[in-house]
């Protein structure tokens, strides 16, 4: 079993409204794809960062298809991939770590996430003796990043500390004791005699969901059809297009996408004008492979068009179809 848990720092300028509906979506992934299990979505109490914590039965899904999903495609890579014009998060981190069986202890209350980036050479042994105590914590556990794959952008945190309260008053009691405070601050680390590089504290409530049955498995890959709609300034709507044209539309061809059509809207008619873009894909799978590479850092060409012209973009969507 494999825990993970997804660190998301909001865009500055997120409504309210646009944070829910973020955290709906992320929130419901054990809906959608075979093999997440308790996946809950929430923001921070202290900051504008959503938190993600989910589970998987075993590194091959959380590899295989998790990673392919069209839910995952469509909807999640749609809050956070540098070429969404609905994009809501600015960056990512992810912590994970292996454990026996499914930790369901506590259905409902007060998470605290502790994120700690540690030298391989420091005994972490007193830290270990410290989460099994959890003074006041239903579940508490302590453990490395050991998951074997890591994504692009490598190890950000070297070990989590997980922990479950039943309510805030719980959670406030142990945060006055010694080992609340320890495990707070890097000088607290230090109390415990781990000299961290860096810790991250992260707070909030959680309800997890009823069992229930196992999302279907997705229809076999087939042909679709990928749109963007990006709304710009008047003055900036020539260059977005060429910017398209240059660099995005190569970038898509690389991977046998096929340019169906590039509207635009009237000139003079509308405040924000508006391209809406669609391309044939030969498949989910194709668009996988385009999304590897571009954030793997591999096409230079995703690049500059995510570096200059996304930017231009005021709003917009993203959207896969099928044709009927």
């Amino acid at each position: 079993m494999i825990r993970r848990i997804y660190v998301l720092p909001l865009n500055p300028g997120v409504t309210t409204e646009e944070a829910a509906d973020f955290v709906a979506a992320f929130d419901a992934a054990d809906l959608f794809i075979p093999g997440v299990l308790d996946s809950h979505a929430a923001v921070d109490l202290d900051s504008p960062t959503v938190v993600w914590e989910m589970a998987f039965p075993d590194e091959s899904t959380y590899t295989g298809p998790y990673m392919i999903h069209p839910y995952h495609v469509a909807t999640l890579d749609n809050y956070l991939l540098g070429d969404s014009p609905e994009r809501r998060s600015h960056d990512f981190g992810t912590a994970r770590y292996s454990l026996l069986e499914r930790p369901r202890a506590l259905e409902e209350g007060i998470r605290r996430i502790v994120l700690v980036n540690i030298p391989e050479d420091i005994d972490v042994s007193a830290v270990e003796e410290l989460a099994t105590r959890g003074d006041g914590a239903v579940t508490s556990t302590f453990a490395p990043d050991d998951v074997g794959w890591k994504s692009v952008k490598g190890l950000s945190w070297t070990h989590v500390l997980e922990q479950g309260f039943t309510d805030m008053a719980a959670l406030e009691h142990y945060l006055r004791t010694p080992d609340g405070m320890a495990t707070s601050t890097r000088d607290g680390f230090r109390t415990l005699g781990v000299k961290a590089r860096a810790v991250r504290v992260l707070t909030y409530p959680f309800k997890l969901k009823p069992a229930g049955a196992v999302p279907p498995d997705p229809p076999a890959d087939a042909p679709l059809l990928y749109t963007m709609t990006a709304r710009t300034a008047p003055g900036d709507i020539d260059t977005f297009i060429e910017l398209l044209v240059r660099h995005y539309d190569p970038a898509l061809a690389r991977v046998g996408a096929e340019l169906v059509h590039r509207w635009r809207t009237c000139e003079h008619a509308y405040r924000d004008p508006e391209i809406h873009s669609t391309w044939r894909l030969p498949s989910f799978t194709a668009f996988v492979d385009f999304r590897s590479l571009s954030s793997a850092g591999d096409d230079p060409s995703w690049n500059r068009f995510v570096l200059r012209g996304m930017p231009l973009v005021k709003s917009g969507t993203r959207r896969f179809y099928r044709e009927v």
